[in-house]
């Protein structure tokens, strides 16, 4: 059984999500303040057991500020399930929840109380007369109505006990963990959840209570022991009194089996050295060691109970974790039994997943939230799907972080365009959250084809060469206009890149560039007088040529500063994007 369908509605910052998703790993990606981590806390909300009740009960931080305080509101998450009709266990758990055929819901809503419900229908209050006191939340199963579009006075399903969610395992791993303190935390601690999910025989408990109580004998009983056991009762019945004489003795531990397993420690061994605390790691060997113990602790569990499913909830797996690490992490968990949904800032992580794998969180001016799955836009290709399968690489996945994106064909454009939008057009790509995405190449469709109204809606502008082959009534080259809508808007130029660098206010940093680069022929036609800007334009074409395209923008990216002008179908583009 899995999750394969998520709505959230008025929940903190996210006013209406409604997010189709598969079974195995699914990554949330966006920039900061999308919605990540209350998306998490939503799924909480109605499925897990463990979240106490307290935590379900809802305060106006809560509500999400579309919400009209003044009129009756509903906050809703809700969780649709597949996968369970050929599983006994799975079948019973959804027994009650069914709507359809292989297809079950839980919904949670935290809405006015029933007794204020039906004081409202008697018209014993008023809708504008309620506070936050007559709010109650309740999860509820099955249900005739969406939840996309259930109103908070209709009902949805029949009440479900919290106790009823303690068969579907859910585990939850938070992003600012402290690695150490938890596994020394007896409450926290994924190994002593461990130890109990093994649910060892009363006779091997005794067993190793015995060991402990053997082990506590022999050290409380030495002299030396004894003797400061007997120092401290002097001291304590000397300054406490006759009235509060207490018997001192010293021992290692309580010799119960609790006490086993709160002070059970993770010692560790390397090549050179032995026996050493995690508290002598660092945080990224701790952070996998927290996984790996967590992964363990849902094997365990599955191993010696029958769940009707299982899901792991990790927001930012790849805390402090080298890239690598971060790809065989993820490929470690999709190895395992139970769905997993994780939130992450990790182009190495996204890099590693496929399109299917991807929900993509973003933001409006307005503070609006959008959410997008790409695997389910209607007009990716089978082909473009491929492609973005293999060109969605460390590089260009930032595209799914970032605010905005301008799309460009290499490294050229890579290189200058931010310095000119610097230092010419004094924009700051950067501290405006927009990313400059090289795709080596010109293949821009399938990349374009995931922004859009119902793709992800974030505006991204293409920047490209006409490479001197006209386009009917000055339509973009390539056929990329088809393309264009609200998000996605063509710039292209007449020739290439190289040569629209031959304009008046380039001038300068082209004369630097050609001296650094020892362009014998480009220097002799910035020499003219007056300067012929065809002869230029073809100069710095074969000087580019000559040492490679990213190498000669690499090298007048030192020198853009002393520009005063760049070429204009890149001033609009910047423009554009950053409007």
């Amino acid at each position: 059984m899995y999750i394969s369908r998520i709505v959230v509605r008025n929940f903190r910052n996210i006013t209406n999500l409604d997010l189709p998703i598969q079974a195995g790993v699914t990554s949330i990606v966006g920039e900061n303040n999308t919605g990540k981590t209350n998306l998490l806390h939503a799924i909480r909300l109605v499925l897990d057991a463990d979240l106490p009740g307290y935590s379900r009960q809802l305060t106006l931080a809560d509500v999400n500020e579309s919400v009209a305080k003044d009129t009756p509101f509903q906050v809703l998450a809700s969780i649709e399930l597949k996968g369970f009709e050929h599983d006994i266990n799975a079948s019973a758990f959804a027994a009650f929840l069914k709507v359809d055929e292989d297809l079950a819901r839980l919904t949670y809503r935290f809405r006015p109380s029933a007794a204020v419900r039906d004081a409202l229908d008697a018209k014993e209050r008023r809708i504008d007369d309620l506070s936050l006191d007559d709010y109650r939340w309740e999860i509820t199963g099955g249900g005739d109505t969406d939840p996309a579009i259930v109103e908070w006075s209709d009902d949805c399903g029949n009440s479900i006990r919290i106790s009823d969610l303690s068969d579907y395992l859910v585990v939850f791993l938070h992003a600012l963990r402290d690695v150490v303190t938890d596994l020394r935390t007896s409450r926290s601690s994924p190994l002593r959840r461990i130890i109990r999910s093994l649910k060892l025989s009363r006779t091997e408990q005794d067993r190793l209570v015995g060991i402990l109580q053997k082990a506590n004998l022999d050290i409380s009983s030495t002299k030396t022991i004894e003797d400061l056991g007997d120092l401290l009762s002097e001291s304590l019945s000397s300054t406490a009194g006759e009235a509060f004489d207490l018997d001192v003795e010293l021992g290692m531990s309580t010799p119960t089996f609790a006490s086993i397993e709160r002070n059970l420690t993770l010692l560790l061994s390397s090549d050179t050295h032995e026996d050493f605390e995690p508290s002598q790691n660092g945080l990224g060997i701790n952070n996998v060691l927290y996984v790996a113990l967590l992964l363990q602790y849902v094997k365990s569990r599955l191993s010696t109970s029958e769940f009707a499913g299982s899901l792991i909830l990790l927001e930012e797996p790849e805390a402090h974790l080298h890239p690598q690490l971060q790809r065989v992490l993820l490929s470690t968990l999709k190895n395992q039994d139970a769905q997993v949904i994780v939130t992450t800032h990790s182009t190495h992580i996204t890099a590693a997943g496929g399109i299917n794998d991807f929900v993509v969180l973003s933001v409006t001016n307005e503070g609006q939230i959008y959410g997008n799955v790409p695997s389910c836009s209607e007009i990716l290709t089978d082909r473009d799907r491929s492609d973005l399968e293999r060109y969605l690489d460390a590089t260009k996945s930032t595209l799914l972080f970032a605010r905005r994106v301008i799309l460009v064909e290499g490294p050229a454009e890579l290189f200058l365009l931010s310095e000119m939008a610097r230092h010419v057009c004094k924009v700051d790509l950067d501290r405006r959250g927009i990313v400059v995405v090289p795709i080596f190449g010109t293949h821009f469709s399938a990349f374009a084809k995931l922004f859009g109204p119902t793709g992800i809606r974030k505006r991204c502008a293409i920047i490209t060469d006409r490479d001197g082959v006209p386009a009917e009534d000055g339509a973009p080259p390539r056929g990329l206009v088809v393309l264009e809508n609200e998000f996605v808007k063509v710039f292209s130029c007449d020739t290439t890149l190289e040569r629209e660098l031959a304009i008046p206010g380039m001038l300068v940093p082209l004369r630097a560039t050609a001296t650094d680069l020892r362009a014998v022929s480009l220097r002799q036609a910035l020499r003219a007088t007056p300067p012929d800007m065809g002869e230029i334009a073809e100069r710095t074409l074969s000087a580019a040529e000559n040492c490679s395209k990213g190498r000669f923008a690499q090298v007048l990216s030192k020198y853009i500063h002393q520009a005063t002008e760049i070429p204009l179908y890149l001033r609009q583009a910047i423009g554009w994007i950053s409007e």
